[in-house]
């Protein structure tokens, strides 16, 4: 069998399987229409007997549920907020352990630019968190050392989590069926 007989058996294949899945995702999507449609019809005799036992509309609910929206996009900007304060303390913290270490006064001019921009990030990064300037957050400080370690964790999570996406990648692009060079046996 030669390598091009065994290709085109190999794109039959892989059409057949391809229409397959398609004549499935359709009658998937036409059970979940048919479900979507028995949901909203329950949903719509529920609030309906909800409307007349309990006073409660759909205007009402809608505004509850808006609010909670609104509460959980509070709460993930939020913690992105503290994340970038924490990002922030964490280069003013080294900037100054920097500028204890060095002699030079043209790299001290630079590291007191840097030091002030830091601060003035930190200034606003604390009136949006309501932190007072004598409560800012100190690396002696048990909430500071817990947060670097969550910091740390998830930093190594999000760097995992790409060498994975990179590694099947790799794999990917490696196969033997994407090789332009494999001639088969």
């Amino acid at each position: 069998m030669k390598s091009n007989h065994r290709l085109d058996i190999l794109g039959m294949a892989l059409e057949h399987i391809y229409q397959k899945l398609i004549k499935k995702l359709a009658n998937n999507l036409l059970k979940r229409f048919r479900n979507a449609q028995m949901v909203e019809k329950d949903s719509l005799e529920k609030l309906a007997t909800f409307e007349q036992q309990y006073q409660i509309t759909l205007q009402l609910i809608e505004e509850i549920i808006q609010k909670q929206k609104e509460h959980e996009y509070t709460i993930k900007n939020n913690l992105k907020s503290e994340d970038a304060y924490f990002e922030v303390l964490m280069e003013l913290n080294t900037i100054i352990n920097n500028i204890s270490k060095t002699n030079d006064n043209k790299k001290l001019e630079t590291l007191e630019k840097k030091r002030l921009n830091a601060l003035k990030k930190i200034e606003s990064l604390e009136s949006k968190l309501n932190i007072l300037e004598s409560h800012r957050w100190n690396p002696m400080d048990s909430k500071y050392s817990n947060y670097l370690i969550n910091y740390c964790i998830n930093q190594l999570n999000m760097i995992i989590n790409k060498l994975r996406n990179e590694r099947n990648e790799y794999f990917f692009k490696t196969a033997y069926l994407y090789d332009k060079n494999h001639k088969g046996k």
